[in-house]
């Protein structure tokens, strides 16, 4: 499963035609894995999408016990990560994942991120 183990590592990996990437072995994915890709201070990430769940959940549980009446900083991070989020994608049979209109980039170099995957789109 993706993520399962800490993911460390590079590699440059190319989109084929319907934009897709397959993810290195470093990640452990496996066919089924859901995944979203996020941008967070201008970066793209790969994540397990249980994991990103709970991380929203545990936000949006500080968020409603707060009595504040004006916006807190909890409620401006949970924002924050809902608008983070650009696609949701699972892991095909031969470990691949559709970036689509993600990048118009045709090389990534992933970056192994303990529990996340950085693309980082590679310049023409």
């Amino acid at each position: 499963m993706f993520g399962e183990e800490s993911i460390y590592g590079q590699s440059i990996i190319h989109l084929d035609d319907k934009k897709r990437i397959i993810l290195p072995k470093f990640t452990s994915a496996e066919k089924g894995d859901k995944l979203v890709i996020v941008r967070k201070k201008g970066r793209l990430y790969v994540e397990r999408e249980d994991i990103l769940d709970s991380k929203i959940k545990e936000q949006e549980r500080l968020c409603y016990r707060s009595t504040n009446p004006e916006e807190t900083k909890e409620e401006i991070e949970l924002f924050k990560m809902y608008s983070s989020i650009l696609k949701k994608v699972t892991c095909d049979s031969q470990g691949r994942i559709t970036l689509g209109d993600v990048t118009d980039s045709d090389e990534i170099k992933c970056i192994g991120a303990r529990e996340s995957l950085i693309l980082e789109p590679q310049k023409k």
